[in-house]
C-alpha cells in the first residue's frame, strides 16, 4: 500500500517556498493537502469581512493550483487533533506536515496534534517558513533569553549561518 501524507495548511497558504510541504511530498507516494477551519487558524477567531474573504480566496487559489496537478484540496471544520486523528485512521496516513508556528498561542494546539501523531506512530514534519530563523533557535543560542538589541540578534544569526 502506498505511503500517504497530509500537509496541513494553517497560516502559510502557498505552494512555493514551503519546506514542510516539499519534505512531506518527498516522503510519500500519496498526498493530501488540507485546511481545517477551527475558528482560530489563519486569524479567523476575530477577523473582519475583508480578512475572511482573503482567506477564502487564498484557499480557492490553492484548490485551483492543486487541481492542475490532479490533487484534491480538502477543507474540514473542527478541532485539528480530532480531524487529523480521524484522517489518520480513514486514509492510513503515515506522515503529517505543517508550518511550524513559533507563537505561544499555538503551542497547545500543536502539542495535541503531536500527541495524536505519537500515539499512531505518525512522522511529523514541521519547518519554520514565515521567519528567516526559528525564534526558538535564537532564544536557545542566547542562553534562553531573547536578544535585546539588533547587534545581539545579528551575532546570534551569524552563529546559525545561512
Amino acid at each position: 500500500m502506498p505511503k500517504t501524507g497530509i500537509h496541513w495548511y494553517r497560516h502559510g497558504l502557498r505552494l512555493h517556498d514551503n519546506p514542510s510541504l516539499f519534505a512531506c511530498q518527498d516522503e510519500v507516494e500519496r498526498f493530501a493537502p488540507i485546511f481545517i477551519f477551527d475558528g482560530k487558524s489563519a486569524g479567523t477567531e476575530i477577523c473582519g469581512y475583508n480578512r475572511f474573504r482573503f482567506l477564502l480566496q487564498s484557499l480557492k487559489d490553492l484548490e485551483e493550483q492543486y487541481s492542475t496537478f490532479g490533487i484534491k484540496f480538502f477543507c474540514f471544520h473542527g478541532q485539528p487533533h480530532d480531524i487529523l486523528e480521524r484522517l489518520i485512521k480513514e486514509w492510513d496516513v503515515k506522515v503529517i506536515s505543517f508550518e511550524k508556528d513559533s507563537e505561544a498561542i499555538w503551542t497547545k494546539r500543536d502539542n495535541l496534534v503531536k500527541e495524536v501523531c505519537k500515539k499512531h506512530n505518525i512522522q511529523v514534519i514541521e519547518y519554520v517558513s514565515h521567519t528567516l530563523y526559528d525564534p526558538e533557535d535564537i532564544f536557545n543560542l542566547n542562553n534562553n533569553i531573547p536578544p535585546n538589541t539588533i547587534e545581539d540578534l545579528i551575532k546570534i544569526c551569524a552563529k546559525i549561518g545561512q
